[in-house]
């Protein structure tokens, strides 16, 4: 089964970044081509209707609001006004119009009173491997994902394989950019890198007996996992879960769980579902599965041996 659209957006919409929006056409123009590659789940390089109001629902449950009826309906008409021939659709450009639309009737009314001063913008230069070169802007409190996601946007590159190198070292996408010295004046070398691998949060999970609450699944390991883009999950069931390395039971004998986490928080230390999970289609490629979407994790479910 293929995973629902994530409910949040690349960046978490705060009243900071919608402000930072607001007064950047490029952050807003890498936010938007970022969303319409996410919500256009067809990929026919239109945004089907029923695609545009997900993307409204998420919008706003990522900024704690709720949507009833009315508010759904006030949105799909919005669509149609910007909908060109087709009114049943937005094209990429028309999207564009919209979402701008959509951010300021539907968030920036309701966080003026806390938005006072839009943050402040880090510009970047980034290279590709290619040798283009690019601009970047984003939020100088944001991580080295935020600069990976625009590097990626700005350059037509594949969001799930994008690291940044700075001066020769691949960054963890959790680094925050505070912490580097990144300013255009200190002239540090900053690469989008495509990775031939892709990187998978995986989370094991072994089943324990007992009364509860003891019983159950219990997390007891998190890392991260190295799997062939192009290559089916069924053909990397090895490196999924490994037999000898947890278990001695062979990998079909496992349960798979694919979920979206947030990066900034730990797995649940006990499995209770609940997490918008759906079991991984092992026909699917790894960068289908885990590329399309950003923060897709694993969860693997290592069943009890003997008297566990």
């Amino acid at each position: 089964a293929a995973l629902p659209p994530p409910v949040s957006s690349p960046q978490p919409l705060t009243a900071e970044y919608v402000a930072a929006l607001m007064n950047s056409e490029q952050l807003f123009g890498d936010l938007c081509t970022i969303n319409f590659r996410k919500y256009d789940t067809n990929k026919d390089g239109r945004l089907q209707m029923k695609e545009a109001t997900k993307l409204c629902q998420d919008l706003h449950l990522s900024m704690g609001m709720f949507l009833d009826d009315e508010d759904i309906k006030a949105a799909v008409e919005l669509t149609k006004d910007f909908a060109g021939g087709d009114k049943d659709s937005l094209s990429e450009e028309e999207f564009a119009r919209w979402f701008r639309e959509l951010l300021k009737e539907s968030v920036t009314g309701r966080i003026q009173k806390v938005a006072r001063t839009p943050p402040a913008l880090l510009s970047v230069t980034v290279k590709s491997m290619a040798g283009t070169e690019k601009v970047v802007e984003v939020p100088r409190d944001s991580d080295v994902s935020t600069l990976a996601e625009a590097a990626a946007a700005a350059m037509d590159l594949p969001y799930a394989q994008t690291r940044i190198s700075v001066n020769g070292q691949v960054l963890p996408d959790r680094t925050l950019l505070s912490s580097l010295e990144l300013e255009l004046s200190s002239d540090p070398e900053v690469i989008a890198v495509v990775m031939n691998k892709l990187k998978v949060r995986r989370h094991v999970y072994k089943a324990r007996g007992g009364a509860p609450p003891h019983r159950g699944y219990h997390l007891v390991a998190t890392d991260e996992i190295d799997l062939a883009p192009n290559a089916k999950i069924s053909e990397q069931l090895e490196v999924l879960v490994p037999p000898d390395g947890i278990s001695r039971r062979t990998p079909d004998n496992y349960k798979l769980k694919a979920f979206q986490a947030s990066p900034n928080e730990q797995a649940p230390r006990k499995w209770e579902g609940g997490m918008n999970e759906v079991e991984p289609d092992l026909s699917l490629t790894a960068e289908e599965l885990f590329g399309t979407l950003q923060n897709v994790d694993l969860a693997v479910m290592v069943p009890m041996e003997g008297f566990d």
